[in-house]
């Protein structure tokens, strides 16, 4: 039984750890917004404001933009910004199918059928579906494959549907967003499908539009504005404008977090960064007034400041995870164990006897839930014996006949110990003796 001697101490010793980090972090904010409006006011003797910025735009925003832009008319007839759009998909992506798309009289939609954004010509008879995840948010089962089919409602032939994904990053939409792999959606767009990203194509797309249509548009001054402040915005939201600003606010921080941050170990520094997140997070949601006055009161600041610590923590635990994928693979030089690049760990599988099987291993994080996964490209799952004892256990969940996961603790101070957990559920299945050596 502790006694009150020991646990007043702990009291104490609590109390002065959370007063050191207490002051850390507001020393942090400190250096940071010296720091910040330092850098601010060399920037640009212009008073910098953008409308899109100040109003903190969601998802739908995005969508609402673009519509509008897609939906512009010039005084020729031409829907410029469609026009353009389908023709940078075309060259970026050296997609053959959209440079054959013509353009008569479309149809604009953002929102409808619950479809982001959505161009159909019943003249031309051809249909673009936009799947809008600027934020990263989760691939629903069968989404894309519900779009198809109320597009195909709407009375457009299967052939002459196209489907636009745009993520934030590079990167494809989740095999359950086609529906069952039995109707080989994903196979049958695979020429009219293409990723076309916000942060590599899009934020592109638009500062060219811009800078080769700037002549032509004179005499719209709100439309140029409109399309200079999303320009700018994107290019912010991307750091491409203030990476030498950024670089110099995360030296501060690297610094001040630890003298030879940069020389330790990856799994410290996410460590370290992780804790740091929280103090920040726990102390800014207490409405601390220390950290306001030391942060001149600005909430500007302290978003800033956390936004750069979790891009910080999010690149490093990028740089583990490849490293921990190779490490993995050349721990197993008999098995045919192939990387695939989406910065998670995620494995590709020899193939397993007699069932023609793409199978992946991976770990895979989301906002809400993260977990260890196996999928099958083609073929079921629950039909393979050999996975009866691993997979349909307490520890697993089956979401359809070609999905298994198990729920993880993805905080970054346990990244290490779900990296061993993963390494253990890939040895027992490489355990059996359904794989070929």
């Amino acid at each position: 039984m502790v006694s009150r001697e020991q646990s007043l101490e702990l009291v104490r010793n609590f109390a002065h750890n959370y007063g050191l980090l207490r002051k850390f972090v507001c020393d942090l904010a400190g250096k940071y917004r010296e720091c910040y409006d330092d850098l601010v006011a060399n920037q640009s003797q212009h008073y910098h404001i953008n409308v899109i910025e100040e109003l903190h735009i969601n998802e739908n925003g995005h969508s609402r933009i673009l519509c509008k832009l897609l939906q512009y008319r010039a005084a020729n007839g031409k829907y410029v910004f469609l026009e353009s759009l389908i023709e940078a998909i075309g060259k970026i992506k050296l997609k053959p199918a959209f440079s054959g798309i013509t353009i008569s009289n479309p149809k604009i939609t953002q929102e409808k059928k619950r479809i982001d954004l959505w161009v159909r010509d019943y003249e031309s008879g051809y249909a673009i579906i936009f799947e809008n995840k600027v934020y990263n948010a989760a691939d629903q089962d069968a989404q894309i494959y519900r779009y198809i089919q109320e597009t195909e409602n709407d009375g457009f032939a299967k052939g002459s549907i196209f489907v636009v994904y745009m993520p934030e990053t590079e990167k494809d939409p989740d095999k359950c967003s086609w529906g069952d792999e039995k109707n080989g959606y994903e196979q049958n767009f695979a020429e009219r499908y293409v990723c076309f990203s916000f942060k590599e194509n899009i934020s592109k797309w638009v500062k060219d539009t811009l800078e080769s249509k700037i002549i032509e548009w004179k005499n719209e001054t709100i439309l140029h504005s409109a399309l200079h402040q999303y320009s700018h915005f994107l290019d912010t939201l991307y750091n491409k404008q203030e990476s030498n600003m950024l670089q110099s606010l995360e030296s501060v921080i690297k610094s001040s977090l630890s003298p030879d941050f940069d020389k330790k170990p990856v799994e410290e520094q996410i460590k370290i960064l992780s804790d740091y997140i929280f103090a920040l997070e726990s102390l800014a949601s207490e409405n601390d007034e220390t950290l306001a006055e030391k942060t001149d009161k600005n909430k500007a600041v302290l978003d800033s400041l956390l936004l750069r610590l979790n891009a910080l923590l999010d690149r490093y635990i990028l740089a583990f995870c490849k490293t921990s994928s190779v490490q993995i693979t050349n721990e197993r030089p008999n098995v045919n164990l192939q990387i695939l690049e989406d910065g998670y760990i995620t494995l590709a599988l020899p193939a397993f006897k007699g069932v023609s099987n793409d199978l992946t291993l991976s770990i895979k994080a989301e906002r809400s839930n993260t977990y260890i996964q196996l999928t099958s490209k083609s073929g079921n799952l629950n039909e393979i014996s050999a996975f009866d004892n691993l997979l349909k256990s307490k520890t697993f969940t089956d979401s359809n006949k070609w999905n298994y996961w198990k729920v993880v603790d993805f905080s970054p101070s346990n990244i290490e110990t779900i990296i061993e957990e993963y390494k253990i559920i890939l040895d027992r299945i490489l355990g059996t003796k359904y794989w070929k050596a």
